[in-house]
């Protein structure tokens, strides 16, 4: 059947061009003149797509949108817009696929239209799946077959379709968010988003408006209303990760959500309903932090309905094979080459190694073996950087003075934890920082004391 395309803007000239642009063979193409008609059209038959101008008289492209989302969540909008590109990234913010800006090229137009239509299509097939093929694709992430790993996946089909809260805890780089996105595809809520947030990553004011949202005037900067994460993740699920960090005073605003299912607008008074589930995680001991007062009591055994602990890899090791072949094949296809062999001594190393950043240390490892190395076989020189190799005093410093050769062998150690450090975040140095539980400028100051430079450990897509 051909894709059904709806055309909103007021101007018939463009309405006429978008028309001729879209081939007839291969779309249906009905227009509208105004978001009012735009949304009775969409309450009288199916839609594949909607393609409306944002600044139309009346209702413009943003209550559109939004009117659109309350009425047909699942429809696919592309927005256009005449050069203001702000307006057209908070579309995207909204819920919107894509934009374009006017003048539309017809190649442009073409290939976005196509794109969006595919995504339609995989979409309509995936609302069709049998359960069966639902779960077998929600849980292909979780790679391994330790009794652990079985009872993970277990538990997820377990608890997948309700709307319990659920707390994910375990060491940095251990998969939780891949466990928080496996439990939403496998709920009743995989049609609407999953919305996931770094804690850590911004401080409490920001994170506060990020989540929640702000009117304008809320703030000095805030130069016009901004909707927030909860709202985008309304019907799916948010996932907050390192819930651990956050401040009491924002704990108590999140447990309002959780047990009231409402929140209020940074700077408003207005309570606005909304219906989630909430998975949050962290790799610190929130039940210490209760003893402590760190963590309210109240909302950790809110968040603790369902807990999923998660093992680090060192406990896991036979699963290291299969992870090793599955990073392979990702990091090979990405690569465009052919997935080489391992060889002996390299995967004893990879299944010997203890892996203090977890399976996402394990990617990263393969992923710059694979850029390296240009044979059929990864070897252990290609695979291991040199600074995760045996670092241990030469026998030729026991024969120094004891404070010269205490000092070598505490030099050798600096080098190989920052190198590991930064290798596991990919060069990132505050989140290197935050994992070695040192302040950023301490971190820093031993880099610079083993003369090892960020850059080195970037991705060549991030140099």
């Amino acid at each position: 059947m051909k894709a059904h395309i709806l055309v909103v803007d007021n101007e018939e000239n463009f309405l006429g061009l978008i028309r001729e642009g879209l081939a007839a063979d291969r779309y249906e193409v009905s227009t509208a003149r105004s978001g009012e008609e735009a949304l009775q059209r969409v309450r009288e038959s199916p839609l594949d797509l909607v393609l409306a101008d944002l600044a139309m008289p009346g209702m413009d492209g943003l209550e559109l949108l939004e009117r659109i989302n309350e009425l047909s969540p699942a429809l696919t909008v592309i927005m256009v817009t005449s050069g203001k590109i702000e307006t057209a990234v908070e579309a995207m913010r909204r819920g919107a696929y894509d934009y374009l800006t006017k003048p539309v090229e017809l190649d442009e137009l073409a290939m976005r239209v196509e794109r969006a239509v595919e995504r339609v299509r995989l979409l309509n097939e995936r609302r069709c799946l049998h359960p069966e093929r639902v779960t077998r694709e929600g849980l292909e992430q979780l790679v391994g077959q330790s009794p652990t790993m079985e009872k993970i996946r277990d538990l997820i089909k377990q608890v997948a379709p309700t709307s319990a809260p659920i707390l994910i805890t375990g060491e940095s780089g251990t998969g939780k968010e891949l466990v928080a996105r496996a439990l939403h595809l496998l709920s009743s809520r995989r049609e609407r988003r999953f919305v996931a947030v770094n804690c850590t990553a911004l401080p409490d004011a920001l994170l506060e408006s990020e989540l929640f949202g702000h009117v304008k005037g809320a703030f000095t900067g805030a130069i016009k209303d901004k909707r927030g994460l909860v709202e985008e993740a309304d019907g799916g699920t948010l996932f907050l990760d390192e819930i651990g960090d956050v401040s009491p005073a924002f704990q108590g605003k999140l447990l309002r959500v959780l047990q009231e299912g409402e929140y209020m607008v940074l700077g408003s008074t207005k309570v606005k309903p909304v219906d989630l589930r909430v998975i949050a995680a962290s790799s610190r001991d929130l039940r210490a932090k209760v003893k402590q007062g760190e963590f309210r009591e109240d909302l950790f055994y809110r968040l603790n309905v369902i807990p999923i602990s998660l093992s680090p890899l060192r406990e896991q090791r036979q699963d290291i094979p299969l992870l090793t072949d599955h990073f392979l094949r990702k990091y090979s296809q990405r690569l465009r080459r052919q997935v080489p062999a391992v060889s002996s001594d390299a995967l004893d190393w990879l299944v010997h190694y203890d892996w203090p950043g977890n399976v996402r240390e394990l990617e990263h490892v393969i992923e710059r073996g694979l850029i390296l190395s240009h044979k059929g076989v990864l070897t252990l020189e290609e695979l291991v950087p040199p600074e995760l190799s045996h670092v241990g005093i030469e026998i030729s410093d026991l024969a120094l003075p004891f404070r010269d050769a205490r000092q070598r062998a505490l030099d050798a150690f600096i080098k190989k934890y920052v190198a590991a450090a930064l290798l596991r975040t990919q060069g990132n140095v505050t989140r290197a920082a935050q994992e070695s539980q040192l302040e950023r400028q301490s971190f820093q100051r031993l880099m610079k004391q083993a003369g090892i430079h960020s850059e080195d450990y970037r991705s060549p897509e991030r140099r």
